[in-house]
């Protein structure tokens, strides 16, 4: 009873009475859970506006169920329409167009049909990983083993001497050794 009481309470409050509940016809009001598919807002914000008393709304009892709260659609519609936009969205022009580096066409004889990657797209792959993705040796502060020994064309021994002599300082890392640049132009 003390529910019934208190949802008859919140009618009056809301301008509807106990007595309206019987004679007033809620079956075009819609849940809370419509009235937010419906205008494409949360449960959370129907809920507000209508403490805000920007949509009118009403607690009923079903017939056969628990209480649900009800909103009138027409405030629903209104609310719906002043979400629309009608202004474009900005769209900053571009200023100058992105490059697009070009790639060559494949030649059809380096896919297999059943589309396994044959032996010549392997390296064409790893042709343009060099080329495009690695780090240049000449822009790279630190160079591995291997890259020293491509730059200065001496073999790798003769790299690994010269740090262990003292000539040519090097960094022991994880991987191996790392050498300046720098330190390397000197010899």
């Amino acid at each position: 009873m003390a529910r019934q009481d208190k949802g008859n309470k919140q009618s009056r409050a809301r301008g509807g009475s106990a007595e309206n509940d019987m004679e007033e016809d809620f079956s075009g009001w819609l849940t809370k859970s419509e009235a937010a598919r419906a205008t494409g807002l949360s449960q959370k914000t129907i809920q507000t506006l209508a403490k805000q008393n920007k949509i009118q709304s009403h607690r009923w009892h079903r017939p056969n169920g628990p209480w649900c709260q009800l909103y009138h659609p027409s405030d629903i519609e209104r609310v719906k329409n002043e979400r629309k936009d009608p202004r474009e969205p900005f769209v900053l022009p571009q200023s100058q167009p992105i490059p697009v580096w070009p790639v060559p066409p494949l030649p059809p004889d380096l896919v297999k049909t059943n589309g396994s990657a044959l032996g010549p797209l392997n390296e064409l792959v790893a042709a343009l990983y060099e080329v495009y993705v690695k780090p240049r040796v000449t822009e790279m502060i630190f160079l591995s083993l291997d890259d020293a020994a491509s730059l200065s064309q001496l073999p790798r021994r003769h790299l690994r001497r010269l740090i262990a002599a003292g000539k040519l300082d090097g960094l022991k890392t994880g991987k191996g050794w790392r050498i300046r640049r720098a330190d390397l132009d000197k010899i």
